[in-house]
């Protein structure tokens, strides 16, 4: 008789694996379901009440590896089920999550050449100092089936290389089965037994190392002990909280509920009637995003941006001094409107069903090792994030660049290096390296087709829609190659491009085989012009920030003086730098001590000049600034305004985020709307609404605890954004175009 292997481990591998267990089996009854349970959660607490309570079959094999060290417990894991997998030889193997039994198991399927599907693929916290990171990345690796329970988990799969018929976006399981026993959850006397009343109390959960291994515990503890004096506060002990604690004892006072740990139903009970929850838990991040109740995370990333963007989560960092501020964040926090997609109950269903369709059919999809293609570039822009994509594509293909660069563009600003990781070649009628006189363009004509046959690529890669795309798609029809149109979303404002521009982007849509958007608003585009939905692919904006990450983790966004705004002045147009002047001078004048930082420049820096003046707004004038020199404008502001509606999704906005600078952005921005959310790691405000700019401008130079938030969700916005990423983008795009 056929078999599924079902593997848990943990507290939270329980929860999200019970509705998928119930939901193959009752999808596949023809089929021996076997529960293999690792033992890494060995406390009766934290194991075996969660059988009794979720309905779970009980475990056919008890593995026993219990705690240790990481690569400890992994190998005794990974050993133990391997026997498990040789004796049942099952159809597939069912993973959780991201805890250590979970890598263990599926590098034991992987190994015996057994499918892996892995349940809550694609998340990423992109931090690799967490080993729950290592283990997430190398599982869906390996795994054949990547079930995801959000839009960002299919995106960061595919820039890892993850080809996309082996995703399938199914929704979150460990909602399912919060839906399922939330009635019973009601009906428990928790608040009762504890002495609590609902609506009364912060809920804390404390378990992972960097919080409860080192000084921070005694920190965190001593700050929920002077929290418990103005709100009762109610904290399970985890084995490993509960074992550093007899080592260093903390305070105990009267309103600081110490308790044993609960069972699920009493758990989300108390979750439930919370007042706010304080967490370093992933899974606690999304249950309390469903029940719509405040949440604190001390962390400084988080794998679950969907609770951010859609639910009640809010990132205090790494920091315990930041619990002090709980009673004036819960005041500012509201509840979302809705919940985030496909987390209605139905995801062990769909998974089921997309499961059970596959190894009946014998449709595994085994995962292979994809060839090197050849890829050709053909680009007009010649920047040092340009080169630091194509410089990661490198190592991912065999690369060819040609540079088509245009005179007088802002390409030719930047000093082109004299030697790169990859095969290149310029084709211009201006000298590259520095500004041109001409300000004309200059397309080489058919140097471009002569430069791209010689490449002899499998797939060309264009920029936008110019003449050089146009060459590079007669070699591509002639050699029956791909060609993939690529664009950051320039083409968003269809109102300003004439006929025969609209005419020459619907003819890509007819003889390109993709297109690569750098936002989401950008892949909507494309649709519009023609592009079938299934051939747009997504490549995310990234640029170099390293150096601007640096920035945000020194700033203290304690404001001393005057408050500055910075602006890129070669991006916004005129009328939009004259209302934010006009906003700084009205900021001004209701007491807040704004100035003004414009970079760039520009033939009517002059009258802006005057204009400030008038205004009495005190502005920094910085002309031109290299690349190199941005973090320290960057470090020297507090804000960063982009009041424009005409421009895509621009690179400054990504350094500025990086930097950790809360930012200010026009509703009518296009695909930076895909980037910054109102009220998350920005404000999205009217640059032609000069009351509510004005309000952005005193609130950011008056509120710390506001320019806090958003600066480091801002920052944690960015993490994944890098020259890396982007080229995994790419290249996920010339497979798809290839195959």
């Amino acid at each position: 008789m056929e078999s599924v292997v079902h593997v848990v481990a943990a507290r939270p591998n329980f929860v999200k694996m019970a509705p998928v267990v119930a939901a193959l089996s009752e999808a596949m009854p023809e089929v021996r379901h076997v529960v293999a349970h690792t033992g890494q959660h060995y406390d009766p607490e934290l194991s075996e009440v969660f059988f009794d309570e979720l309905g779970m079959p009980r475990p056919d094999y008890e593995l026993g590896v219990g705690s240790g060290d990481h690569g400890e417990q992994t190998a005794r894991a990974l050993e133990r089920i391997e026997d498990v997998l040789r004796k049942e030889r099952p159809s597939a193997v069912v993973v959780a999550g991201d805890v250590n039994s979970t890598l263990a198991a599926a590098l034991a399927a992987a190994k015996l050449d057994i499918p892996i599907a892995h349940v809550e693929s694609g998340l990423r916290s992109f931090d690799r100092t967490m080993p729950e990171e290592i283990n997430r990345v190398l599982t869906d690796q390996v795994s054949t089936w990547c079930f995801t329970h959000s839009p960002e988990a299919k995106a960061n799969l595919l820039r890892e290389g993850v080809p996309r018929d082996r995703i399938h976006y199914v929704g979150n399981t460990m909602i399912d089965t919060l839906v399922r026993l939330r009635s019973r959850c009601a009906a428990s006397d928790v608040h009762a037994r504890l002495g609590v009343r609902p609506k009364e109390y912060v809920l804390a959960t404390l378990h992972r190392p960097s919080l409860v291994d080192g000084p921070l515990l005694h920190e965190t503890m001593a700050q929920l002990a002077s929290l418990s004096k103005r709100i009762p506060v109610v904290l399970p002990l985890h084995p490993r909280t509960r074992a550093r604690l007899r080592d260093d004892p903390a305070v105990d006072p009267k309103r600081l509920f110490l308790v044993d740990p609960v069972g699920y139903l009493d758990f989300i009970a108390l979750v439930g009637d919370a007042t706010a929850v304080l967490t370093d838990s992933g899974g606690v991040q999304e249950e309390t995003t469903y029940l719509r109740v405040p949440c604190f995370t001390l962390r400084s990333t988080t794998e679950r941006p969907v609770t951010i963007a859609h639910g009640t989560n809010r990132l205090l960092g790494l920091a315990p001094d930041r619990i002090a501020e709980l009673p004036s964040l819960i005041a500012e926090t509201s509840a979302p409107a809705g919940l985030p997609p496909l987390w209605d109950g139905l995801a062990a269903e769909r998974l089921a069903s997309v499961l059970a369709d596959d190894l009946r059919t014998g449709a595994q999809r085994p995962v292979r090792r994809r060839p090197r293609p050849r890829v050709t570039v053909v680009t007009d822009i010649v920047t040092p994030y340009a080169v630091a994509v194509f410089s990661e594509l490198a190592s991912l293909c065999e690369l060819s660049v040609i540079f088509c660069a245009r005179a007088g563009s802002r390409g030719l600003a930047w000093e082109f290096p004299s030697r790169l990781p990859f095969r290149h070649r310029v084709l211009s009628g201006a000298t590259v390296g520095r500004r041109s006189a001409d300000a004309a363009d200059i397309y080489p004509d058919p140097r471009v087709l002569a430069a791209v046959a010689a490449t002899r690529p499998d797939a060309v890669v264009s920029g936008a829609f110019s003449l050089p795309s146009l060459y590079a798609a007669i070699y591509t029809r002639l050699a029956r190659k791909r060609l993939l149109i690529q664009s950051d979303g320039t083409h968003a404002s269809e109102r300003r491009i004439d006929p025969a521009q609209r005419a020459l982007r619907r003819l890509f849509a007819r003889i390109s085989d993709g297109a690569i958007a750098n936002s989401v608003p950008a892949a909507q585009r494309f649709v519009e012009l023609g592009w079938e939905p299934e051939r747009v692919y997504l490549a995310p904006h990234s640029t170099n920030v390293d150096g601007f990450h640096d920035v945000a983790r020194q700033r203290t966004y304690e404001s001393s003086g005057t408050f500055s705004v910075l602006c890129v002045s070669r991006l916004i147009p005129r009328k939009r730098i004259d209302r934010l002047i006009d906003a700084a001078a009205a900021a001004r004048a209701a007491g807040a001590n704004v100035s003004l930082t414009i970079a760039g420049t520009g033939s009517e820096e002059a009258v802006l000049r005057r204009t400030a003046v008038a205004a009495g707004v005190p502005v920094t004038w910085l002309g031109f600034v290299r690349h190199e020199e941005l973090p320290d404008v960057f470090a020297g502001s507090g804000a960063f305004a982009y009041p424009t509606s005409e421009d895509p999704f621009g690179i400054a906005i990504l350094e500025a985020a990086a930097a950790g600078l809360p930012l200010i952005v026009s509703p009518h921005a296009g695909a930076t709307l895909d980037f910054v959310r109102d009220g998350v790691n920005g404000l999205v405000v009217d640059p032609d609404d000069l009351a509510a700019l004005t309000d952005a401008l005193v609130v950011l130079a008056t509120d710390t605890a506001l320019r806090r938030q958003l600066g480091e969700a801002a920052f944690a916005s960015t993490v994944d954004r890098t020259p890396a990423a982007t080229a995994r983008g790419y290249l996920e795009a010339v497979h798809g175009v290839l195959a």
